[in-house]
């Protein structure tokens, strides 16, 4: 059960119809809104472009605040833009940082950590949604690499011990900013 002051929750994939009426949001990344464009196994999508368009009342195209501002795609319908805001962990800064990812588009995180001067020594980029092997993959593909500390999402902190290889596991933060049409 959610906590009374929950207003909005996001699943990362269309799993059912919502009750007649409700608002449905499709977030999409301003840079590439649908991905690879077509569903697994020859894509990143969870199913056809125009299947997740119909489903949607309103479409949401998010941005990285440090990006460049994209203009909309022809594919898109009018969409609202929001932005994202990408905390880093002091101790990524300067430091020689391994990015653990459990994504189907990693490069995204590690495009966000450049654009903030975080320098990424080694990126292992483990499949979307990874699993209870995630540490040990991440062990393993570390080893030899000169790093000083992990980074990784919430998302893809989920699998990952507190630390790997003796350095700490941090999580990066992400904070999206809804247009106020979209949250009263």
């Amino acid at each position: 059960l959610l906590p009374a002051d929950v207003e909005l929750v996001v699943l990362d994939a269309v799993t059912r119809p919502c009750a007649p009426g409700a608002p449905t949001l499709l977030a999409l990344d301003a840079a590439q809104p649908f991905g690879a464009g077509r569903p697994p196994p020859a894509g990143d999508l969870r199913m056809e472009r125009s299947a997740l368009l119909a489903l949607a009342s309103h479409v949401v195209l998010v941005r990285d605040e440090l990006a460049a501002t994209p203009s909309r795609p022809p594919e898109v319908p009018a969409a609202f833009s929001a932005v994202a805001s990408v905390t880093v962990p002091e101790v990524a800064y300067g430091a020689r940082v391994a990015l653990v990812t459990t994504l189907a588009r990693p490069g995204r995180v590690r495009g966000a950590l450049e654009r903030r001067g975080v320098r990424v020594a080694r990126h292992v980029a483990l499949p979307d949604h990874g699993g209870p092997w995630v540490g040990a993959s991440a062990a393993r593909a570390l080893g030899g690499v000169a790093f000083d500390v992990v980074v990784a999402t919430e998302k893809c902190r989920t699998w990952l011990p507190s630390s790997v290889r003796g350095r700490d596991v941090v999580t990066l933060g992400l904070d999206v900013t809804l247009p106020d049409a979209l949250v009263d």
